[in-house]
């Protein structure tokens, strides 16, 4: 009616950010009278269109998948991006078809325990960016997966505890042994032999470390403690040392050639200096001394003499008050 106003509503729709200008005729059907009016719209980019929530335990994937639909008539290809290294993509690029949809996985991969906020962000050249918000949730790791010892008392062995190093930077790992839960363990049973535990950066795929262990039992039996690998770049890492103590084991043969003594060293494998008795079962071999005191994980030698016109085979036998089996050495000696 003439003399008032009335609004009209239309809506504009954009797949990108920019700016852009419609023009609205308005046309009286009768009188074919008409007058255009410019409308000017600034698009700007989407805080967000979605929120992701992920939630594993410290080098172990989560896996999300994102779905994008293409309305248009041509194929459109995206890149990912994330706002932390832990988040990656699988593929890390990707081409949705026309009148399509898409996906793409993203895969969250901790190092570090806790909790937090990242973005990450779908980005096409048609079709404008995609952003995300992520909500994640990283939980201790478990135990790693290490080889168990077995070392008959008074010998050692050397095993390798292997890893999986997951950053993406270099890093350098402090190791050290901790009483297992619940257990008691002498301390020093269980020792890093390797001095410096370095891994290079990640790529896609884990780098693979190496650290060896010396099991020195100094008791019979099972034997439990827990090694601790850390580092602020490459984080935790915690295995369950076993270790079972055999009784000891028949050694030898020491060879003795004429005049020239043979010699054994003797470790000590308690952590207390001990007194061990010392015997030979055959009289053409001898030693110096009946006894011998060793101060805890410490060496010695005994020294032993032959004297015969003939060649002779005995064996040396080591006694401690706290084992029952003893040691021996097997001898041999020639003239």
């Amino acid at each position: 009616p003439p003399g008032q106003t009335k609004e009209y509503k239309f809506n504009v729709f954009a797949y990108r950010e920019g700016r852009g200008i419609a023009r609205v005729v308005f046309t009286n059907p009768k009188t074919e009278e008409f007058f255009t009016v410019e409308v000017e719209f600034k698009f700007v980019p989407p805080e967000k269109v979605g929120q992701i929530k992920l939630s594993t335990a410290c080098r172990q994937q989560a896996v999300h998948p994102i779905s994008i639909m293409n309305p248009l008539p041509t194929a459109v290809a995206f890149k990912c991006e994330a706002s932390i290294p832990e988040i990656r993509f699988s593929p890390a690029d990707f081409v949705v078809p026309p009148n399509a949809e898409g996906s793409v996985d993203a895969l969250f991969r901790p190092i570090h325990a806790g909790s937090g906020t990242a973005t990450l962000k779908l980005s096409s050249k048609e079709l404008g960016d995609y952003p995300y918000t992520v909500s994640y949730d990283a939980k201790p790791a478990g135990l790693e997966k290490a080889p168990v010892f077995k070392a008959p008392l008074g010998q050692e062995t050397v095993q390798t505890f292997k890893f999986m190093h997951y950053a993406k930077k270099p890093a350098v790992y402090a190791a050290r042994i901790e009483a297992a839960p619940g257990h008691k363990s002498p301390a020093g049973d269980f020792v890093v032999e390797t001095k410096e535990i370095k891994a290079p950066a990640a790529g896609d795929d884990p780098v693979e470390v190496s650290v060896d262990i010396r099991f020195q039992p100094s008791q019979l039996g099972e034997i439990r403690t827990l090694l601790v690998l850390s580092s602020p770049d490459g984080g935790d890492y915690k295995a369950l040392l076993v270790g079972y103590t055999q009784p000891p084991q028949p050694q030898g043969p020491v060879v003795m050639q004429g005049a020239k003594p043979g010699e054994v060293e003797f470790t000590n494998p308690f952590q207390d200096a001990v007194e061990f008795t010392i015997q030979v079962d055959n009289p053409c071999f001898t030693v110096g001394s009946r006894t011998i005191r060793i101060d805890g994980k410490k060496a010695s030698k005994i020294v032993i003499s032959f004297k015969s016109d003939k060649k002779q085979r005995g064996c040396l036998i080591i006694n401690a008050p706290q084992v029952s089996t003893p040691w021996k050495y097997f001898l041999e000696g020639s003239p």
